[in-house]
């Protein structure tokens, strides 16, 4: 009997000797909250520098049912020279209201061999459901959305769509222009008078003064090249790719007089001196050469009435021909009954372009409603663009296309930007289309008001 009260006498001091070496205690940084709110609770544990944690068991409260363990963070630990303190972070929640206890957390450790284990204090956690006004006959306030801050990726897409519908429309623009401009090259040059561009040029050669520098090549090179495309523009003569003698045997066959054919001939056979045989001819034939360049530029130029009288028939061979090429090729114009069809899929085609984005806009509800218009409004105007483009580029709008047919102009080449905008201003500027209509029954070639105004028309191809 005297040893049994000994082994437990000993046993007890033992035990008091491991707790005295770790301590350990739990707080929550509330015990009373809402349901669906969350709480935190701090773990610390104090422990002399030889007692070493073994585990720290968390299975009674993650058994507990009314609980929930949200978030665990990682333990932290703060040396001293005496003693350890470590702490750890749990995020808790509930959504069962009542009266519930966060359990005791157990924590095992060694100290000198022997193990131990100590217990944080039993918590209380008080969860309240929602209160519930008793008069239910008062609907509450609506409460304000609550905006998160905007992000790029927010709006990055739209972006994006942007750019490359922009990129898409800029390079619908240059390859209309490049062609248009590969196409009426020649037209817009031989709109002007041959002698006004020759006189021009020979003002800017002057100014130039590239004999009075020596550069007596540049100056005959320069100006026998304006006095070949004159030739060119004034006499319908190849100039400007024939010898000195080609262009002989061609004046002889137009009604120049003799004294400026032979001052013609002496100029270029000059020039070819100075270019091939590096002849250096006397300082006074520089100024005589201009001189005698402007002369006969001077006197043999056309009347205003020549010229206008040339680009009239110009035009008119131009139709001729594009109106020859079109009964070839057997194209016609496009049946009113077929262009009001494809009216109404082009109608169709552009709300749904524009419903797509009207509610593109409305998706991005974190934006501000001055943001938002913004974006609408240029989303618009992209479409404005695009839908010009595709007139341009392909001839018509996906209505036309269907149907085999094609807006050009007159004499069946690509319409331009310009005309594609007149052409879409007229159109809502007719309201009452039915006027429209019935005024292009009464003609023979069946055009709308806005066919008429921008010079094109629509064939069936």
């Amino acid at each position: 009997m005297y040893k049994v009260l000994i082994s437990v006498f000993t046993a007890t001091l033992l035990m008091c000797s491991l707790k005295a070496q770790l301590s350990v205690s739990a707080e929550l940084d509330s015990t009373n909250i809402l349901i669906g709110d969350q709480v935190r609770l701090h773990l610390l544990i104090n422990h002399l520098p030889d007692v070493k944690i073994q585990r720290i068991d968390l299975s009674g409260l993650q058994s507990v049912e009314e609980i929930e363990v949200l978030d665990i963070q990682r333990l932290d630990t703060i040396n001293s020279k005496d003693e350890f303190l470590l702490e750890q972070w749990f995020t808790l929640t509930s959504f069962d209201s009542g009266a519930h206890w966060v359990p005791p957390i157990p924590v095992e450790y060694v100290y000198k061999g022997q193990n131990g284990k100590a217990e944080t204090n039993q918590l209380p956690l008080i969860v309240r459901p929602f209160p519930i006004e008793s008069d239910t006959s008062q609907l509450a306030p609506i409460k304000p959305i609550i905006e998160e801050p905007l992000k790029f990726e927010d709006f990055m897409w739209y972006l994006i769509g942007i750019l490359l519908v922009g990129g898409l429309i800029g390079f619908l623009i240059y390859q209309s222009r490049r062609k248009n401009e590969e196409e009426e090259e020649e037209i817009i040059e031989i709109k002007r008078p041959a002698h006004e561009i020759a006189i021009d040029k020979l003002g800017r050669l002057k100014a130039a003064k590239l004999w009075q520098q020596g550069k007596i090549k540049d100056f005959h090179s320069e100006l026998t090249y304006i006095l070949r495309e004159y030739l060119e523009n004034r006499y319908e003569v190849q100039a400007l790719e024939s010898t000195t003698y080609e262009i002989k045997q061609a004046l002889g066959k137009l009604d120049i007089p003799e004294d400026y054919r032979m001052q013609i001939q002496q100029l270029l056979q000059t020039a070819d001196m100075v270019k091939f045989a590096k002849a250096e001819p006397p300082v006074e034939m520089h100024a005589d050469a201009l001189s005698k360049t402007e002369s006969f530029i001077d006197s043999t130029k056309r009347s205003t009435e020549e010229f206008e009288a040339m680009l009239q028939t110009i035009e008119e061979q131009r139709m001729a021909e594009a109106k020859a090429k079109l009964e070839e090729e057997e194209i016609q114009l496009a049946s009113l009954s077929n262009r009001l069809i494809a009216a109404v899929i082009d109608g169709i085609f552009s709300i749904a372009i524009f419903l797509v984005l009207f509610f593109s806009s409305l998706a991005l509800g974190g934006l501000s409603e001055v943001v938002s218009n913004i974006i609408l409004i240029a989303s618009l105007v992209v479409w404005f663009i695009l839908h010009l483009g595709i007139e341009v580029w392909f001839g018509g709008l996906p209505g036309k296309l269907l149907l085999g047919m094609k807006v050009k102009t007159e004499d069946f080449q690509q319409i331009t930007f310009k005309q594609a905008y007149h052409r879409f201003i007229y159109k809502i500027r007719s309201l009452f289309v039915i006027f429209s209509v019935i005024g292009a029954l009464r003609r023979e070639d069946r055009m709308l008001r806005h066919d008429e105004i921008t010079q094109t028309r629509v064939f069936k191809v």
